[in-house]
């Protein structure tokens, strides 16, 4: 069941949704050089964004659910459970159909928040493994990166 950041114990320091999460990092992209085609269905990519001979694949969650966009409800930690599942098995599926010419980096993108943070930590061997990238939106919209070396690295170049 959602909940209210203010009944929390431990509050969420910023609400975001998928759309809060995409803009972010839509504009960072962009003024970075990078073409970025934003997706407007559920099942396509949140967002692709293409610079030299790299295409990043990002798949995007939030901490609020879109009806509740301008208010404190957030997904309780069950509900963030979830996300973080399908955000995974979404990334995987993209990893099996998407093919491109270029080098592909896949992203998952959510707010920095600690909740999400401590339960990503848990996997991060695997996402490593799996070659998943971690962006995390913070406050002032600054943007945090975590993942494999290699990759980190390469997408480091580009920003």
């Amino acid at each position: 069941m959602p909940t209210k950041i203010s009944l929390m114990k431990n509050p969420d320091k910023i609400i975001m949704n998928p759309d809060d999460v995409n803009e972010v990092i839509e504009a960072i992209l962009t003024k970075c050089g990078f073409t970025v085609v934003r997706g407007t269905a559920h099942s396509e990519v949140d967002i692709r964004a293409r610079k030299s001979d790299i295409e990043l694949i990002v798949e995007s969650r939030g901490n609020q659910a879109y009806k509740n966009r301008g208010t404190d409800i957030v997904f309780d930690s069950a509900q963030l459970d979830i996300q973080l599942s399908e955000q995974v098995t979404q990334i995987m599926r993209f990893q099996q159909t998407i093919s491109t010419n270029h080098k592909t980096i896949f992203v998952m993108a959510n707010p920095e928040i600690s909740r999400l943070t401590e339960r990503v930590r848990k996997i991060s061997k695997g996402l490593d493994k799996l070659g998943i990238l971690r962006l995390w939106v913070g406050d002032f919209d600054q943007i945090h990166i975590e993942g494999p070396d290699y990759i980190r690295e390469q997408l480091k170049e580009l920003l």
